[in-house]
């Protein structure tokens, strides 16, 4: 399993519906609370600034929060949304998602309940960026950043051989 970074903006979010001990009257002010879990290295945890009373269509601007993750075949990526109080904070709604099915782009998030039951209409819209690190860009890094004169030739060389390699053993001619 390959390294990851996930980028993840909060842009706003619909219909979220009140807390259970709320008045009917009140206003929520909602946060969300973006987290990774898995491996113990990769546990993060972001909150966005609350949006004062607006639970209809509360809109955040400039909430990007970047995770590196070292194992995302284990990592789940979870958004909590809570009232912010003066006195407490209240769960309103959540989703969580293994990050390994969650693909890059704008991307509208089904929220549920406390009791694991879809809340209607309500969804969290977020921009999700995905940078994946693939062991050979790992290891051309690391050369890169010690590197010396030279490389570049060896560069074109290897992809050259490794176009070659493609061929297969029936594009190459046997030398006997």
């Amino acid at each position: 399993c390959t390294p990851a970074t996930v980028t993840v903006e909060v842009c706003s979010a619909t219909q979220l519906p009140k807390p259970s001990l709320q008045h009917r009257g009140d206003l929520i002010d909602p946060y969300v609370v973006v987290r990774v879990d898995g491996a113990p290295q990769d546990s993060q945890k972001f909150e966005t600034v609350p949006c004062a009373d607006n639970g209809f269509n509360p809109e955040w601007k400039d909430q990007a929060f970047r995770f590196d993750i070292s194992v995302p075949s284990v990592a789940l990526l979870s958004f909590e949304v809570r009232d912010s109080d003066r006195v407490r904070t209240s769960f309103v709604a959540a989703a969580s998602f293994p990050v390994s099915t969650i693909r890059p782009g704008i991307r509208s998030v089904q929220l549920f309940d406390d009791s694991f039951r879809p809340v209607p209409w309500a969804a969290l819209h977020i921009r999700v960026g995905i940078q994946q690190y693939k062991a050979q860009e790992q290891q051309r890094d690391s050369a890169g950043a010690s590197g010396g004169a030279g490389t570049g030739a060896r560069d074109s060389a290897d992809r050259g051989r490794q176009r070659d390699g493609r061929r297969g053993r029936l594009g190459r001619r046997r030398r006997e």
